[in-house]
This record gives structure tokens, C-alpha cells and sequence, in this order.
């Protein structure tokens, strides 16, 4: 469509991430789950580290992180310490609370104002479970020996007790001391013994041990996939200085985020960014980035950073052919990537399912089926969403429902009666009412 074309040039010192794609989608996610929000403020710590940035950007993103570290405070944090799954509730998410003081932990050492209380109420939290942590079964999957979340949930709390400078060194032995562990909980844990200052200890348990990954998608628990594994892995062994067995593994993952097909989580997509930006910074990447370039045989322009990423608008038209020239001055390789964006012209759309069913029946209130497409003004109807589980993935909980509505459609909101509303539907743990702009005012009423 016409005006809504944008065009960039990007050239960095290591494989292409993907960044401004991965970014937009963690920024732009509708829904305000715990993890949804820390996913989308935490990679932005690190953008000033890869990426030249602007003035404006940089003002940019450090809104968006304060305003990250303010919702959490405000709406998660729970009197146990911990952080709820979604704003308001009363118990505490155990992966949510680890990955959400991780990200304030993090934040506060990159200087932005966490108060102290917060911080030490989430620590006094994850000491309780890490103290009083014993495998448990429910959680294991694949392999009935592996007590696989279970033991990356207290490997992950370890690391983050270490980092905020309070080492649980008695729980840290007893997961060790559990032995079979896939490497992701291994890694988490020898990440914790290297800030803990046990670097021998923590070299020893990655010795030997295969960094190789099984595919998974997670729905529950810790919210991972093989990806996110991977990332997590990438920071143990930076932490190490373990930069050539790194390596690889980053390959695969820049892969995975160039690829515009690849669907990521929004858990995934964090870590991924911020396991390429830790390999970037602590040693993966040359020390210079140094280039010159030209776009339709106009005069040069050179650049020269110590970022490891730059990114240069290009002009964009719909009927003009840009011709981009690049020149390196680095002694190392250079990755260059033009990126172009647009929104489609409205073409034929069919509707798809995968995994999931979902059916939309738009009734009277009497209940009768109603056409939404002939509408007189003023008609009272509502909208019966049936979804069903086919079975293909198992078990599905912490679900979220999005549904988009007209502008000229007006939400009635039941909750404002004085008596019962004559509809009963499915009570949601969480509800939200968004109305986007983008939309050319439509209104949206997330349903969690």
C-alpha cells in the first residue's frame, strides 16, 4: 500500500538477527501476561550496547523500559514477594517471578530506578522456593528420569539469586548432586556457580555434555522452546568465556530469527535477542565495524562504529528500484541485509486453523442466529465464541482470546448492571478492553 513503505540497510559483525521484525513483535503484542511483558522490555536493555542509535530511539526505548519496570511493580508484584502471572492476581508465578526480577535486576545495574524494597522482596521469595525445592514429578516430560522444568525452574532461580549477589550455595549442590539433568538445566545452573565465583565448578558440569537440544514447544510452566534453550545455553558459555562453542549455536539461532516464517514466542524471541546481543558485546564480535556505502551511484558515505549492528534508512517509493553499493574497510566478514516493509494491498483472505478450533456464532438475544452483515441500528445481539481442542498438542492451559469488533458496533459492558446478565458465558481469569487507533477506531475486547 502506498505510504506505508520502509526501506534499511543493515550491516553488522554478526549474523543478522532479524532485529527491527523480532523487536516490533515483542513491542506490539496485544496481550499483558507477566512473561509477555518482561519479553518486551527486557531485549531493549541491550540495544544501546549493538546498535547505533538516535536520539529519538534512544528516548524511545527508555520509556518503554521505565514503563516496563512500573507496570510490573504495580500490577504483578504480589505481598509473597513474587510476580503473578497476570496483573492483580494474588499467587505468584514461579517462572514468571524468576524471568520478571531477572529483567529488574538486569535494569537496575543498566541504572534505572528499581526500588530497593522490590528487589528485596522478590529475593526474600526466591530464597523460600529455592531453600524448600524438591523434585517434582508432574513436571517431567520426554523422559520420565528427567525432571526436566522442574529442574530448569530452580536452575534459573539459583542463577538469578547469584546474580543479585545472594548465592544459594546448599540449594545450588543439591541440584547438582541430582546429576541427570539435560544441559539447559546444566548450563542454567553452571551460570549460576560462575557468578557465585565457583568458575571450576561450573566448567565441570558443561564438561563433556552435549549442547545439542530437542525440539519442543512449551505451552506451560516456563513458556520455552528448543530456541529458547539454545539462548540460554549462548549465556551460560559467554558467562564462561566459552565463545567458540558459542558460536554455533548463535549461528543457528540468527538463522532462526532471519527467518520471517520461523514463528517464535514472545519468550523465545527475548532470550534469542539477548543471547546474540551478550555473544555480540562480551567477545563474538570483531572490535570495529568500518564500511562505506552508496545508494544509486551517489557519492559514498562512510561509517565506522565499535557496534557490533548499524542500521541506515534507505528512501523508499513503490515505483523507484533502489541499487545499493557496499565496500568494507573490517577485516572480518560483514553480514549486509537490505530490509524492506509494507503493508499488503487487501487481497482474498481464508480463514485457517492449525491445532486449534475456533467458531464464532453471532446470535439475538433470544438466542436465534443472526446475520451481522444486514444490521438495522440498534439491534441488542452478542457473539457465542466456541473453541475446541482437537487433541493434536496435548493439554492446553493459560490461553488468551482476541477478539476484533467494528467501530460502529458498541460494547455493552455487563459488569455495569445491577443485576445478573442474562448471558453467561466461560469466566475468564482475566479480562481487557482495548480500543486501537490503528484501527481506524475499532474496538477490541481481549478476553483472557
Amino acid at each position: 500500500m502506498a505510504g506505508t513503505n520502509k526501506g534499511a540497510l543493515e550491516v553488522s559483525t554478526i549474523p543478522p538477527i532479524n532485529l527491527g521484525y523480532r523487536l516490533k513483535y515483542l513491542i506490539t503484542y496485544p496481550h499483558g501476561c507477566i512473561e509477555q511483558t518482561t519479553s518486551g522490555a527486557f531485549p531493549q536493555l541491550y540495544l544501546a550496547d549493538i546498535l547505533e542509535l538516535n536520539s529519538d530511539f534512544r528516548a524511545k526505548i527508555d520509556r518503554n523500559i521505565k514503563a516496563g519496570i512500573d507496570r510490573l511493580i504495580r500490577s504483578f508484584q504480589t505481598t509473597s514477594g513474587g510476580f503473578a502471572y497476570w496483573p492483580g492476581d494474588h499467587e505468584a508465578c514461579d517462572w514468571g517471578s524468576t524471568y520478571a526480577g531477572h529483567f529488574l535486576l538486569e535494569a537496575d545495574a543498566k541504572g534505572y530506578n528499581v526500588p530497593a524494597h522490590v528487589i528485596s522482596n522478590w529475593k526474600r521469595y526466591q530464597k523460600q522456593l529455592a531453600q524448600s525445592w524438591r523434585p517434582n514429578q508432574k513436571y517431567a516430560y520426554w523422559d520420565h528420569g528427567h525432571y526436566y522444568n522442574d529442574a530448569l525452574i530452580q536452575a534459573y532461580r539459583l542463577y538469578t539469586l547469584a546474580l543479585a549477589r545472594s548465592p544459594e550455595l546448599a540449594a545450588m549442590n543439591r541440584l547438582k548432586e541430582m546429576g541427570d539433568m539435560p544441559v539447559v538445566s546444566l548450563a542454567q545452573l553452571a551460570a549460576a556457580y560462575a557468578l557465585a565465583g565457583q568458575t571450576e565448578t561450573a566448567q565441570k558440569l558443561l564438561s563433556g555434555k552435549s549442547l545439542e537440544v530437542k525440539n519442543y514447544v512449551e505451552m506451560s510452566y516456563t513458556y520455552g522452546s528448543d530456541e529458547r534453550d539454545r539462548a540460554i545455553i549462548i549465556k551460560a558459555l559467554c558467562l564462561l568465556n566459552e565463545y567458540g562453542k558459542a558460536a554455533p549455536i548463535v549461528k543457528e539461532i540468527s538463522q532462526e530469527l532471519s527467518n520471517e516464517h520461523s514463528w517464535m514466542g514472545t519468550q523465545t524471541t527475548a532470550w534469542c535477542l539477548m543471547a546474540v546481543s551478550d555473544f555480540a558485546v562480551k567477545g563474538g564480535a570483531s572490535d570495529n565495524l568500518g564500511f562505506s556505502y552508496s545508494l544509486n551511484g551517489s557519492g559514498e558515505k562512510k561509517i565506522e562504529t565499535k557496534r557490533p549492528i548499524v542500521q541506515i534508512e534507505i528512501p523508499v517509493k513503490t515505483t523507484e528500484a533502489k541499487n545499493v553499493s557496499v565496500t568494507s574497510a573490517s577485516s572480518g566478514v560483514l553480514f549486509v541485509r537490505v530490509i524492506t516493509e509494507g503493508y499488503p494491498e487487501t487481497g482474498d483472505q481464508t480463514a485457517v486453523e492449525s491445532n486449534l478450533g475456533l467458531d464464532i456464532t453471532y446470535r439475538k438475544m433470544d438466542g436465534t442466529a443472526l446475520d451481522v452483515t444486514n444490521l438495522d441500528q440498534g439491534t441488542d445481539f452478542y457473539a457465542e465464541v466456541t473453541i475446541s481442542n482437537p487433541g493434536t498438542r496435548g493439554w492446553y492451559k493459560e490461553m488468551a482470546l482476541t477478539q476484533i469488533f467494528p467501530s460502529g458496533w458498541e460494547i455493552h459492558n455487563t459488569r455495569m448492571d445491577e443485576g445478573p446478565s442474562a448471558i453467561k458465558s466461560a469466566a475468564p481469569t482475566y479480562r481487557q478492553c482495548m480500543i486501537t487507533r490503528s484501527m481506524r477506531g475499532s474496538r477490541g475486547n481481549g478476553l483472557r
